[in-house]
C-alpha cells in the first residue's frame, strides 16, 4: 500500500505515487546516496509524492534497482512492510 503504479501504455516511464512524509525530491537524492539508485522527483512535474522511474531498460536491472529501492526503504523506515 506504499506505493500506487500504473503501467503505461507507451513509452519507457512510469509515475508511482507514494505515501511516505517526504518530499519527492529528498527520497530521490536520499535512494541515489543511499543505494544508487536513479529516479526522478514529481516534484519537478508539478507532483509532489510521485517519482518517475525508467521501465524501457532490461527487465534484471529494472529488478536490481526496485530490489535496491525496497532495500533502503525498509532500513530507514523499518516499520514498512515491502514485498
Amino acid at each position: 500500500d506504499l506505493f500506487s503504479f500504473i503501467p503505461p501504455k507507451a513509452g519507457g516511464m512510469a509515475f508511482m505515487s507514494y505515501d511516505l512524509d517526504m518530499n519527492s525530491t529528498e527520497l530521490s537524492h536520499w535512494l541515489r546516496t543511499e543505494k544508487s539508485v536513479f529516479i526522478v522527483p514529481g516534484d519537478c512535474y508539478g507532483m509532489d509524492h510521485y517519482i518517475r522511474i525508467g521501465v524501457g531498460s532490461e527487465q534484471d536491472y529494472l529488478l536490481e534497482g526496485l530490489g535496491r529501492m525496497s532495500d533502503a526503504l525498509k532500513d530507514r523506515f523499518d516499520s514498512i512492510k515491502l514485498q
